[in-house]
């Protein structure tokens, strides 16, 4: 992952540019350890001493090769921030993330310019077949069902990749879990400059990221709706988990709040502030993150997958910032 991270910026950029990366990186997080977490502070010291150390090999931020420091928070600074009796350490990371937003913006602007892609919003693909003549990809547009014929399939759906892969014949000899998990996101200035960005591990807590222009939250008893394990799942409608805005605004602040009293009143404001957001994420394993044993907590088993000579190829992007090297590394597959 963190080879893939050294490479996420240099290869959106290509397509964005690079003031992106200056303008829309949150704050450096904290990663805070409840009491009850799955893994105590010593391993969490430990795994960070390690993380750092790989850090000498990868320049993930700009500047030169070095260890990425963590700093294990003092006594008074702990109990500046979080609640002593459920949060026993904390650590102050150089970690950032980039508003998906502000990406995903700036991508379908730059996608726009480019004659030879063609992009078709609001159509499902619903089976890949192999013929004497190509690739048949029946897919369903503006409520008809269409075909074409294509020299070369590359599968980088998300949640819908192993059902489409099933379709052209690839069997997949592993369960896979998928959790549809909502969050909260508000562009209040007064919210945006007063939250943190925060992470609680290890297991069913949640987080907050403060980006230049906007602050989520999201708490994972509250906005965990959905659990599926099968080769894909059934669609759910963003609305659903909208019916019930005033009750997963409250207890996902709750939440939050319960573990940083310190900042009550100052990321609540009004429920309307808040906008849900959500999606599906989808793993190797057949059990949900509170499971020790999951494979949830091995993420890293993903890559770039050919199949047919190379003529399809399914990608198991795991991770949002791993997605543009596996990129890269399709077209090298390709020979391209």
């Amino acid at each position: 992952m963190l080879r893939r991270a050294e490479a996420f910026r240099r290869e959106v950029g290509r397509w964005t540019g690079m003031a992106l990366f200056e303008r829309h990186i949150s704050k450096p997080f904290i990663y805070a350890v409840p009491l009850d977490s799955m893994k105590g502070p010593e391993y969490i010291q430990k795994y960070f001493n390690a993380v750092s150390d790989l850090g000498k090999s990868y320049s993930v931020a700009p500047g030169s090769r070095r260890p990425l420091h963590t700093n294990r928070l003092t006594q008074a600074e702990l109990s500046n921030l979080f609640d002593e009796s459920k949060v026993s350490a904390a650590w102050q990371t150089e970690e950032v993330a980039i508003d998906p937003l502000a990406i995903r913006l700036a991508l379908t602007e730059a996608l726009s310019g480019f004659s030879r892609i063609e992009i078709r919003p609001g159509c499902e693909v619903q089976k890949v077949e192999d013929t004497k003549r190509g690739w048949a990809v029946a897919f369903s547009m503006n409520a008809a069902d269409e075909s074409e014929l294509f020299d070369i399939v590359i599968n980088s759906a998300w949640e819908q990749r192993l059902a489409i892969n099933a379709t052209a014949g690839i069997s997949q000899s592993r369960p896979v879990v998928h959790r549809y998990k909502c969050g909260l996101r508000t562009g209040n200035p007064g919210v945006v400059a007063s939250s943190p960005s925060v992470t609680f591990l290890v297991g069913e807590y949640g987080d907050a990221v403060s980006y230049a222009e906007g602050a989520y939250i999201n708490w994972y008893p509250a906005g965990m709706i959905a659990q599926v394990v099968n080769s894909a799942p059934a669609c759910i409608d963003i609305a659903k988990a909208k019916g019930n805005h005033e009750g997963l605004v409250h207890d996902s602040l709750s939440g939050i709040l319960g573990l940083m009293p310190a900042y009550h009143g100052l990321l609540e404001g009004c429920s309307s502030d808040w906008d849900v957001v959500g999606g599906w994420i989808t793993a190797w394993g057949d059990s949900g993150i509170q499971d020790r044993r999951s494979h949830l907590h091995k993420r890293h088993e993903i890559g770039v997958h050919s199949y047919f000579g190379g003529r399809y190829l399914s990608i198991d992007s795991g991770k949002y910032t791993t997605a543009p090297l596996f990129a890269r590394e399709a077209v090298s597959v390709l020979g391209l």
